[in-house]
Order: structure tokens, then C-alpha cells, then sequence
């Protein structure tokens, strides 16, 4: 069973932290260059200023030899670019000073750019195993966004037939049912029901507990000797889920890699794409 690590990318450590930044004139909004994908309108001119250095200091995160404004510019060949400008203003936004931003900065590009590797044996899935992209998908049955988007993220996949979403259980503590839910549907997946819980589970999600979820299995046609029997191994795969996630640095539920690399999931089928493309 693999366990996760991280792939360190080259060069972030000698990023440019440390170098001394010089003062520059102060932009206005009309002198400013023009950002794709960057909302700056909130920005003052000031800010606008502070902007520019930190995009214009920084290399391309996707390892072309260029700056990161230069990368941003040209987002349709790095569309992690914006992603991270955007991060930056925020950051600008919140009263950091430039050098702050910068660090923040590196610290979200190597979040972003880290590939991960996940145990994917034994996990509900859905695709060819030999797929050349893989979507591994963290979630939690009683996460209102999860909901909103588990009936979209299965025809993404069918749209493309080299593609296997492996789906990962990350219940929140603060969801009382979750835990016992994501057992539960693993277990499933071993009698051939995952789909049909996986349905069940967030169709009912407004009032689902602990006696619901037994209910529901109950309705789904699970045999409840063999889930009973299953359910240590199930809880076992959940909170290794739960640790590879940790470890991964996801902040919430639901979280989306591509061939291990976090996106976002309005950014879901242009990874997938790209990813298909990559030798």
C-alpha cells in the first residue's frame, strides 16, 4: 500500500525572499499593466505599486524562464499564475508589506505546485485504473459544497475516457455524522453500492446522523453482515484518507488533485486537459 510523500520542486528554496526591494515610483490604475484573471479594482495605487514589484521579482511557477508577470500574462500556458497573483493581492489587501507578501507568496506557490502521491487501492472509484489522468477527490458527506458538485464532477470524467476519479474521505470533526457515513460508503464500495450510497448519503444530507446513515444503507440493499464485518477495514482506509490529506495540506472539503497537484474545482476540467496533453 503506497503511503503519501511530497516531491519537492527545484529552485523554491532559493527563491528571491531575501532580496532587497527597491523603491519604484507609484502606479496608478491606468499606468498599471494589464493582469488576466487578476481582480486588482479594490487595490489602491499604493498597492497597485507593491503588486507589481512582487509579480514582476518572482519566476514563473511553471518553470519557464521568465518573471511571474510575465506568466500571468500569458495564463492560458500557466494558469496557476493568476491563481497566485490573486493569492498575492489578498495578502496586499490584508496590510502586509511587501516583504510579507512575498513570503506568504512562495509559501501558497510550493502548496500549489507540490505534486503529491495518494493510496488509491481499495478506494470507491470511478474510470480505468490504467487511466492516464487521475482525480483524486477529498470530500465529506455532510459538506454543503461536496453536494454541489458530486453530480458534476462524474460527467467531467465521462466527457474524457482516459480519465479515473478516485474519491477520498476527509469528514470533518465539526459534522457529527460524517465520519460514520464515509465508513459506511466504503465499506459499500466493497458490495458494489458505493454509487448508490454515495447518492443516498447526499440526497439526504440535511438530515442525515448516525441513525440515518444505517437506515439508508439499510435501503441501499447492503447486506448488513458483510458491512458489519467490513467496517473496521473501512474506518482503517477513512482515517488514512484523513492523514493523507492532512499531510497533503488541504484546507477544506472539497479538494481536487490532478495527477496529484491541488486545483481548484472551477479549474477541474482545464487541469484534467492539460494533464492528458503531458507526456
Amino acid at each position: 500500500m503506497k503511503t503519501s510523500r511530497f516531491m519537492r520542486l527545484p529552485r523554491f528554496d532559493s527563491l528571491v525572499i531575501g532580496l532587497t526591494l527597491l523603491c519604484q515610483p507609484v502606479l496608478s490604475h491606468a499606468a498599471a499593466p494589464e493582469l488576466p484573471g487578476v481582480d486588482v479594482k479594490d487595490l489602491d495605487d499604493a498597492e497597485i505599486t507593491i503588486l507589481v514589484d512582487v509579480l514582476e521579482a518572482q519566476f514563473d511557477p511553471c518553470g519557464k524562464p521568465r518573471s511571474l508577470m510575465e506568466a500571468v500574462k500569458d495564463s492560458a500556458n500557466c494558469p496557476i499564475a493568476p491563481r497566485l497573483a490573486n493569492f498575492a493581492v489578498g495578502q496586499i489587501q490584508r496590510g502586509q508589506s511587501k516583504r510579507q507578501v512575498v513570503k506568504e507568496l512562495l509559501k501558497e506557490q510550493k502548496r500549489l505546485t507540490v505534486k503529491h502521491e495518494f493510496t488509491v487501492t481499495g478506494r470507491p472509484s470511478v474510470g480505468p485504473a490504467t487511466a492516464k489522468v487521475t482525480v483524486v477527490e477529498f470530500f465529506d458527506f455532510q459538506c454543503p459544497h461536496c453536494k454541489t458538485v458530486a453530480s458534476k464532477v462524474p460527467s467531467i470524467v465521462k466527457k474524457r475516457g482516459d480519465v479515473r476519479i478516485v474519491y477520498k474521505q476527509y469528514p470533518l470533526e465539526f459534522h457529527p455524522a460524517a465520519k460514520s457515513a464515509a465508513i459506511v460508503a466504503v465499506a459499500a464500495s466493497g458490495q458494489g453500492k458505493w454509487q448508490a450510497i454515495h447518492d443516498l448519503f447526499f440526497d439526504n444530507q440535511d438530515k442525515l446522523d448516525d441513525a440515518l446513515v444505517e437506515k439508508l444503507a439499510k435501503d441501499a440493499g447492503l447486506d448488513a453482515a458483510k458491512l458489519d464485518a467490513g467496517k473496521a477495514a473501512a474506518q482503517a482506509i477513512v482515517e488514512i484518507d484523513r492523514r493523507e490529506g492532512d499531510a497533503a495540506g488541504i484546507e477544506g472539503t472539497p479538494s481536487f488533485f490532478v495527477n496529484g497537484r491541488l486545483v481548484d474545482f472551477e479549474e477541474l476540467e482545464q487541469a484534467i486537459d492539460e494533464a492528458a496533453k503531458a507526456k
